[in-house]
């Protein structure tokens, strides 16, 4: 075995690795290169064989950093969320344009019908936030990122007469300027990841009031689904406990755009072309063996294998960085 040794955000990362196997443990409101993805890679494709057969629990643990490592934060929702003792867990998930991660988090939360697989978890999901949805509200009239939008490319990117920004004029700067995009991010995920602390903060608060009752499955661990495609390039990966990425093979995914998003096969290439240099899509294997990504989870169209592939994954100890399933209703 060998220790690894990680800085993070805000904590140290101690986990472990075999010598010979690499350890599994541990967009939004603009889309943002992979040409191998008609099936999955061989990297992908032994993840499930190599689940199956390991029989050992190689553990990761996180030590938080002391104020003087790691910038102080005025937050207070922010340092509740980031507390190695909170009373809830993260799920965050994420993947590529069209992969199914927003079908897995339905399934997830028990949101489709007829959905057996969600009725074994106990209760377990208690929430379920779409980060995209935070971005939006990020760009309503009257929030502060809208003038430091107009501070960084211009007062006409915004609507005179309601104040919303120019979405078509925006974007015709920041698709045919990577410079610019990143300068966009900049301004606006910091204001969703405050959203986002802010979501998760009321939900456990929320949580606990009804565990706090009698007869409300105190015996629970209450997990929070935070879907958001942008979760790895935003660096938000320090607020989940397990963090799954959702992959689906080229061909379905085009069909997929094609016919959803009434998109034309070249549109569609080029979406899922320019994802390749996004995290976690075109350095998954990188993520994954630096203990970012928990579980990659492969989705070829099939209902059923998706929901098995999930199943296998909630119920997988080393899907989570904690290497323990969350405690379940009994």
């Amino acid at each position: 075995l060998i220790l690894m040794c990680s800085l993070r955000k805000r904590s140290v990362v101690l986990s472990l690795k075999t010598a010979t196997t690499h350890r599994i443990g541990l967009a939004s409101f603009f889309h943002s290169r992979s040409n191998h993805l008609d099936a999955p890679s061989p990297f992908v494709a032994s993840m499930s064989t190599f689940h199956s057969q390991r029989r050992m629990r190689v553990p990761t643990i996180r030590f938080p950093l002391s104020r003087d490592m790691t910038a102080s934060s005025s937050n207070t929702n922010e340092n509740d969320v980031l507390n190695a003792n909170r009373n809830i867990r993260i799920l965050g998930v994420c993947g590529g344009i069209a992969s199914g991660k927003s079908h897995a988090c339905k399934i997830l939360s028990n949101t489709i019908t007829n959905n057996n697989f969600a009725q074994t978890l106990g209760g377990n999901i208690m929430g379920h936030i779409d980060a995209d949805l935070l971005a939006h509200e990020v760009y309503k009239p009257g929030n502060i990122a809208l003038e430091e939008i107009a501070a960084e490319f211009g007062r006409d990117m915004l609507i005179e007469s309601s104040g919303e920004v120019n979405r078509t004029k925006l974007g015709s700067v920041v698709f045919n300027d990577p410079s610019a995009m990143s300068a966009l991010e900049k301004i606006v995920w910091p204001h969703v990841r405050t959203k986002l602390v802010d979501r998760i903060s009321n939900l456990e608060h929320e949580i606990q009031q009804q565990q706090s009752s009698p007869g409300d499955g105190n015996n629970v661990i209450p997990v929070v689904i935070v879907e958001a495609a942008m979760l790895l390039d935003s660096g938000w990966e320090d607020l989940t406990d397990a963090l799954w990425v959702v992959q689906s093979p080229k061909h379905i995914t085009l069909e997929r755009l094609m016919k959803n998003r009434n998109l034309s096969k070249e549109d569609a290439e080029l979406r899922i072309d320019a994802q390749w240099k996004r995290r976690g899509i075109g350095n998954l294997e990188e993520e994954v063996q630096n203990g970012v990504v928990t579980r990659v989870i492969c989705n070829k169209g099939n209902l059923e294998e998706f929901e098995k592939a999930l199943e296998d994954a909630w119920f997988d100890p080393l899907s989570w960085r904690d290497g323990s399933v969350p405690k379940q209703q009994e």
